[in-house]
Parts: C-alpha cells; sequence; structure tokens
C-alpha cells in the first residue's frame, strides 16, 4: 500500500475532475439535444474528451488503491541510514500500531470511497457508451432524414416547377382572357357611347320640343294676359258707355222737363205731369248704383260663376223651355240672365233700374222697366216655370215681401221652382258688418225664417241652402282648438243662403 501522505495522491482533486467530467457530458448531452444534428454532435465528442481520459481515470484509482490502506505500510525512509534507521523503524512500527486505532475508520472510508468512484467510472463509462449508441443512432437517423428531406425538397421543387409550369399557362390564358375582356369592354364602350349619343340627339330633340312648348306655352300666357288687358279695356269701355249712357238720359229727363215746362208756361203743371216729372226723379241715381254694383258686388265673371251652381236645380225642375219660361225678378245687370241664355234656356228680367236694363238690352238680353210685384201681377197665372231673385227680397218692406211671394206662387206652373238668394245673417261679419255696406238694404233676413214664410204662403219642398264661404286664407289656425273653430263657422263660414221651394 502507499502512504496517504503520498504528495502524488490528491484525493480532492481526483474527486473534482470527476465531477467536472460529469457535469460536461450533462452539458453535452443537452447541447445535442437543443441544437442542430450534425455539428451538435461534432462538438458533443469534442467536449466528451477521448479514450485517454478515461485511462487517466484508471491509472489515477490504481493509485488511489495504492494509498487508500493508510496507517499499514512504513514509510520509506530514505533520509535514514545506520543506526538511525534501525532505531527509526520500531518506533515508525509502534507508532504505525497506534495509529492503526486512529486511522481504522479512515481505510474503510478510503476503501468504501474507492469502490464509489470505481462503480461511478464504470457506470460513466457504460453511459459514454450508451451515448456513443444512441449518437450513432442519431447520426443514422439524421443521415436518412437529410436524405429523405432531401428527396422531398426535390419532390417539392418538382412539383414547384409544375405548379409555376402551370401558373404561367395560366397567366396566359388569364393575358388572353384579359385581352378579350378589353375588347369586349372596348365594343361595350363603342355601343355605350352611339346609345348616348343616340340619347343626346333624343334629349336634344325633346328640349327642343320642350322648348317649343314653354314658348307656346308663353305665347299662350301672352295671349291669355293680352285677353285680360282687352277684358279689362271692355270693362272700362262698358264703363265709358254706362256714362254715357247716363248722361243721354239726364239730358233726356232735362230734355222733358224743359219741354213739359215750355209747354205749360205759365199754366202751372197738373197731376199726369207732376207724377211724370216725379218718374223721372226716382231715375235720377240709376246711373249711381249702376257704379256701386260694379265696386261692391264683385266682377261679372264671378257673379256667374256663383250663379252657375243653380243650373242643376233648373235642369232637375224642367224649366227653361218656350212653355215655362223662367223671370228673374231685379235682374240687375244681367249675370244669370246671360248664363241661362248660354245654356239655351229661355228667360227674362225686369227691374227699376234703367240704366242696368239698357245694359241688359246691350248684351242681348231680354229685360223690361218694371217694378218686380207689379210686373208679376200683370202675368196670367200659371204661367211661368221658374221665378227667381238674387239680392232683392232684403230690399223689400216685410209687406211687399209677402206679396211677392203670393205673386210668385200664382204665376207658377205646378212643379215650378222658386229661388230666391239674400245675405246671411247667421255669418256674424255679414249680419253686423257687410249688409249695410249696401245703404238699399232694409233689414237681414233669416234662413229660419224664409223658410217659414216660403211654407206658409205655399211652397212646397222647402229648402235652404248655405253659400259662398270664405277662403280658407281667412280662417283662424285651429290647432284642435274649439273656439277656434267657432269663430271661423261665426266668422268666416257661408256669405248668402239660398230659400228654393216648389209649386205643388
Amino acid at each position: 500500500m502507499l502512504d496517504v501522505k503520498n504528495p502524488e495522491i490528491n484525493v480532492d482533486d481526483l474527486m473534482e475532475r470527476i465531477r467536472e467530467e460529469a457535469r460536461r457530458r450533462r452539458e453535452w448531452n443537452a447541447r445535442r439535444e437543443q441544437n442542430s444534428m450534425e455539428a451538435d454532435w461534432a462538438h458533443g465528442v469534442e467536449e466528451a474528451g477521448s479514450p485517454v481520459d478515461s485511462e487517466t481515470i484508471d491509472q489515477a484509482l490504481t493509485i488511489a488503491q495504492q494509498f487508500s490502506a493508510v496507517g499499514l505500510n512504513l514509510p520509506p525512509m530514505t533520509r535514514l541510514q545506520g543506526l538511525k534507521r534501525k532505531l527509526a523503524i520500531p518506533i515508525v512500527r509502534l507508532i504505525l500500531r497506534l495509529a492503526q486505532l486512529v486511522t481504522r475508520d479512515q481505510r474503510a472510508f478510503n476503501a468504501a470511497s474507492l469502490d464509489m468512484f470505481r462503480a461511478m467510472h464504470e457506470g460513466l463509462k457504460a453511459l459514454a457508451a450508451r451515448l456513443e449508441e444512441v449518437a450513432a443512432q442519431a447520426q443514422r437517423f439524421a443521415v436518412a432524414r437529410i436524405a429523405t428531406l432531401r428527396e422531398e425538397h426535390a419532390a417539392r421543387l418538382t412539383a414547384l416547377g409544375e405548379e409555376h409550369a402551370a401558373l404561367r399557362e395560366e397567366h396566359v390564358a388569364l393575358r388572353e382572357e384579359h385581352a378579350a375582356q378589353l375588347a369586349a369592354l372596348r365594343e361595350e364602350h363603342t355601343g355605350q357611347l352611339a346609345a348616348l349619343r343616340e340619347e343626346h340627339t333624343a334629349r336634344l330633340a325633346a328640349l327642343g320640343k320642350e322648348h317649343a312648348a314653354q314658348l307656346a306655352a308663353l305665347r299662350e300666357e301672352h295671349t291669355a294676359r293680352l285677353a285680360e288687358v282687352a277684358d279689362l279695356l271692355q270693362a272700362e269701355q262698358a264703363r265709358i258707355d254706362r256714362l254715357r249712357t247716363s248722361l243721354l238720359l239726364q239730358e233726356r229727363r232735362l230734355s222733358l222737363l224743359l219741354e213739359e215746362a215750355r209747354r205749360r208756361l205759365p199754366e202751372p203743371f197738373d197731376k199726369p205731369q207732376l207724377e211724370m216729372l216725379s218718374g223721372e226723379l226716382e231715375h235720377l241715381h240709376d246711373p249711381m248704383y249702376v257704379a256701386f254694383e260694379d265696386q261692391f258686388r264683385g266682377t261679372r265673371e264671378d257673379i256667374k260663376d256663383r250663379m252657375r251652381e243653380y243650373l242643376p236645380l233648373i235642369r232637375e225642375a224642367g224649366v227653361g223651355m218656350e212653355d215655362r219660361p223662367i223671370l228673374d225678378i231685379g235682374c240687375g245687370r244681367g249675370e244669370w240672365l246671360e248664363v241661362l241664355k248660354e245654356e239655351g234656356l229661355h228667360a227674362r228680367g225686369a227691374d227699376l233700374n234703367r240704366t242696368m236694363v239698357a245694359q241688359c238690352h246691350a248684351l242681348g238680353l231680354e229685360a223690361i222697366e218694371a217694378d218686380s210685384l207689379a210686373y208679376l201681377r200683370s202675368l196670367p197665372d200659371a204661367s211661368l216655370g221658374a221665378v227667381t231673385g238674387h239680392h232683392i227680397i232684403e230690399h223689400l218692406p216685410f209687406p211687399v215681401l209677402l206679396k211677392l211671394l203670393d205673386e210668385t206662387v200664382r204665376v207658377l206652373r205646378p212643379g215650378g221652382l222658386a229661388i230666391f238668394e239674400t245675405p246671411n245673417p247667421q255669418n256674424l261679419l255679414v249680419g253686423a258688418c257687410n249688409f249695410y255696406v249696401d245703404p238699399t238694404h232694409r233689414n237681414p233676413l233669416h234662413p229660419d225664417t224664409m223658410r217659414f214664410l216660403a211654407e206658409a204662403r205655399g211652397l212646397v219642398r222647402v229648402e235652404i241652402r248655405m253659400l259662398h264661404p270664405y277662403g280658407p286664407h281667412m280662417y283662424l289656425p285651429e290647432d284642435s282648438s274649439p273656439i277656434a273653430r267657432k269663430l271661423n263657422d261665426y266668422l268666416y263660414g257661408p256669405q248668402d243662403f239660398a230659400v228654393i221651394g216648389y209649386r205643388a
């Protein structure tokens, strides 16, 4: 055995080398698993060391075996010679024997450690052999995998080449298709341009027609305005004619007065002469009332439009024939007579205003200058188909009104029609204000009163018809307000009403 104090044996250094070897092999295994195959294998072999390292470990273990028997062998004592040597050997042996009591456990520990180191070394050699085998298998697998990858890569390159060829063919086909589409779009564009050109031409033609139509409309509007101006001129001329007629009538009255005065001078006037003069005085203001009607009643066309709503009643009653003529009392300017004439119906009028009768004659209408009641009394029984009177009964005293109704019933044929229109006092603006614009009005007549009087004097199937409400522009905003609705009814409701009855 070797002495444990032999400087050639260092157990700590030996253990450190064993630990280093184990650590390097673990690191090599870890790197081999993580890095690429062939490079890591070569690097792992270099890191693991050569077979020389394993032999060095065996030699170290052999040396350690020699020095593991601590306290059993004498030291060499080469420095002592002769007597000193002979004296020293027994002493050293004694010391060794005494020391064996102490080094026995150390020897056991050294033997166990060597056995453990040999077992670890054998395990490491077996592990290294296994690692080399695994490395060889991994290398073979890697070589086979690389070959497989090369084959796959070659196959992939071949497939990519074929795909590239297919893509090239598809590209050629797409280019041809694109060229065909461009040609089709060019043809379509050419067709669209032609269609747009035709549409533009048609549009220009339509605009030309529209322009012509607009010009025609402007021409018609201009013609209508000229007609309105002509109507205004005609109305002005009619007013001038009325003034001329009025002047002529005034001249006639003055002539009659002067002639009668010359004839009677120096004698006084007798009763017939005074009655004649009085009658002429009654017509003195006829032209003024015509001017009043022109200003406040409305235009002739407006009045005619209002009166046309009675035509259905006339047709339904079957009047206006030659044997069933219509008499319009207080015919005034003759608007109703003109409407009836335009419809081909037989009608005549009667009015006290000489100027208005003259206007009717100027329009070719049949009218006489007479008091309406007196004229009715001059007619035979059942000689008329209808008696009408527009805004005449409000001018009459109550006894005269009753006599007028009596005479109307008398002169109508059975089934004959009577129509009397008058202002509606239920309209507050009319009853409290507008009625009194005409100074010749006597008093408003209530619709219920007129119904009663017509029935009481012999008319049947008496009807009250409300007429001529104000336009919506006059209405108060209702906004679901019952008060505003009532005010609109009372203030802007029908301005006139008609009492309609028949002879039994």
